[in-house]
């Protein structure tokens, strides 16, 4: 590296024939050009020259090197204090994706992707006609321990399969799901106390012919209860007495 340095100020003293070997006014003001490398202490990279396509890098002692030119569409990776960065090759697309992240350049960037559109993500999504194999629904007892009492209100945030044995003599009245949507639906399998005879009522449920079914009254008998909400209203139908 070679720097020229030139004085701020000139001398107008002519130089002096009798003496050529002092130092003239005109050496003065002539540019004087300094050849090295400058270290880091000094506000340099005490290096002679880089690489190509390379970044610096301080090592652990804090002098500073020139990596390997960095090959197209690569990342630099820092290794930590004292290690020199080193480079990942994206994939096809990847940077295409950090630039504009939709969909549309997700789905260019991955490899065994199925299917097409948005992203999706775990809470409220709206799918349009998936195929989903191996799909195994949410299973969740209710009351304590899947024992209700005289009153119960289903949940079916955490899952759409429910459970639930009645109290010996304790009659029970169930409620419908607060807030539903048009399109929810949910499976109950209501099983009778241990000595029967305990009966069961649900608010607000459309049933076939206008009549609710007769809880099966003997002991632990189950009865499969499903339920889907269309337009403003629950409708039940029940499958009875299963052995």
């Amino acid at each position: 590296m070679a720097v020229t340095v030139a004085h701020a100020f000139l001398s107008t003293i002519p130089d002096n024939p009798l003496t050529p070997t002092l130092v003239k006014p005109s050496n003065w003001n002539a540019a004087h050009v300094v050849t090295g490398t400058t270290d880091v202490a000094n506000g340099g990279t005490g290096l002679a020259a880089g690489t190509s396509g390379g970044v610096l890098a301080f090592t652990a002692t804090g002098t500073i090197v020139s990596s390997t030119a960095l090959a197209a569409s690569a990342i630099v990776i820092g290794g930590g204090a004292g290690v020199a960065p080193s480079t990942v090759t994206t994939a096809a697309g990847a940077l295409t994706f950090l630039g504009t992240p939709t969909s549309a350049n997700l789905a260019a960037l991955l490899t065994d992707e199925t299917g097409t559109g948005l992203s999706v993500f775990g809470t409220s999504p709206t799918l349009n006609t998936p195929t989903v194999s191996g799909y195994t629904e949410s299973v969740v007892a209710c009351g304590t321990l899947g024992v209700v009492g005289a009153a119960f209100t289903f949940v079916i945030t955490a899952g759409t399969v429910l459970t639930a044995i009645l109290t010996a003599s304790t009659p029970c009245t169930f409620t419908m799901p607060t807030s539903p949507v048009a399109g929810q639906s949910f499976v109950l399998r209501l099983t009778n106390s241990a000595t029967g005879m305990t009966t069961a009522t649900f608010t607000s449920v459309k049933w076939p012919g206008g009549t609710a079914p007769t809880i099966t009254a003997t002991a632990s008998a189950v009865d499969i209860i499903s339920f889907v909400y269309i337009g403003t209203s629950w409708y039940g139908n029940a499958a009875q007495a299963f052995a």
